[in-house]
């Protein structure tokens, strides 16, 4: 039996990889025949780039900006091996993840680290800038 699992990250609590490691662990005890394969997916907000960069095998990268409340936070990115492409994320600067839910306010948070990491990702010479954006829950 093949079985494929691919789970996207569930916000703020596991990764899309973790996700799918556990699922495994408990599919190989009930189906200890069975060939598992697990892929990460990401819907375009957190963990989009980690499910991208896992199956590019692009370099991680990391540089300092700020975080939706003005608070320094490392935001990564991945750069292809001749540094032509990167890849992020919008949630890796400005992510609900890095705001405590107390203090979660649209109208006092910000995006402006997302342009440092931009600027950041500019600055090693790339030119071709891919970035997921993710999407707005109702």
């Amino acid at each position: 039996m093949k079985i494929v699992i691919a789970f996207d990250s569930f916000k703020g609590c596991i990764s899309s990889a973790d996700a799918g490691q556990a699922c495994a662990e408990g599919l190989r005890r009930a189906l200890p025949g069975a060939e598992i394969r697990i892929v990460s997916v990401g819907d375009g907000g957190e963990g989009t780039l980690d499910a991208l960069a896992a199956s590019t095998g692009y370099c991680w990268h990391t540089a300092r900006v700020r975080g939706p409340l003005g608070e320094e936070v490392a935001a990564r990115f991945a750069a292809s091996g001749d540094g032509r492409t990167t890849l992020t994320e919008l949630a890796e600067a400005s992510g609900l993840t890095l705001v405590p839910a107390a203090l979660r306010d649209p109208m006092t948070a910000s995006t402006y680290g997302c342009g440092e990491l931009l600027k950041a990702i500019i600055d090693t010479g790339c030119r071709r800038i891919y970035i997921g954006l993710g999407a707005v829950q109702p």
